[in-house]
């Protein structure tokens, strides 16, 4: 059996790359103006006036690009994040093997998953040049890339878990056995509802099965 974990909004109580972001401009790297230019485009792609892919760019040229990568700070960073209990409780619990499944950038996501002893994981991916600086975006891990990603993995998709926030990763919960949707939004729910998939919510557990 394996468990398959979305982290943004899913594993952790918020969205990875912008509590990094929010640290960076709490230490003064990042002007207050790149930080409402940020928030602009959060509130366009979750109005569907802009894609996924431009929010990351957005977070791209805001947040990282020409910063020097820092294992260190990152480090210290995963230390004061906040996970969601309940799902934080199947991960540790578990007794199959876990991968962690991220649009955010792997930077990120490659130390979480060290952090957490999780050996495969796939996430958007960075370019770091010679002086440790990120420099470009490579490819975002949207929905339909999560289940190619896995479907290159020698594991048996027909008994697998996946665990998502939200409805962009379809792609993914198509091709798994078992489905566990985190606090979603209207649209997921009634078609969790509707099929019989299993519902957490950080106040109380609900399945439908």
């Amino acid at each position: 059996m394996t468990a398959i974990f979305d982290v943004d909004h899913t594993l952790l109580k918020g969205n990875i790359s912008w509590e990094y972001g929010k640290l960076l401009f709490k230490e003064g790297h990042i002007s207050p103006w790149k930080m409402a230019l940020l928030v602009s485009s959060y509130f366009l792609h979750k109005g569907g006036l802009i894609s996924m892919e431009a929010v990351h760019k957005a977070s791209f040229f805001i947040f990282f690009k020409n910063r020097k990568f820092d294992r260190d700070h990152i480090n210290r960073f995963l230390d004061s994040l906040k996970f969601n209990p309940l799902v934080l409780n199947r991960l540790k619990n578990d007794p199959g093997e876990k991968i962690l499944l991220s649009s955010s950038p792997d930077f990120l996501i490659g130390p979480l998953a060290d952090k957490l002893s999780i050996k495969r994981w796939g996430a958007t991916r960075y370019l770091i040049d010679k002086d440790q600086m990120i420099c470009e975006i490579s490819s975002v891990m949207d929905g339909a890339k999560k289940a190619d990603y896995l479907k290159h993995l020698n594991i048996e998709l027909d008994q697998a878990t996946f665990y998502t926030d939200h409805w962009l990763d379809m792609p993914v919960l198509e091709i798994v056995q078992r489905r566990c949707v985190v606090n979603p939004h209207a649209k997921l729910r009634k078609k969790a509802q509707r099929l019989g998939w299993e519902i957490i919510d950080e106040s109380s557990v609900s399945s439908y099965s």
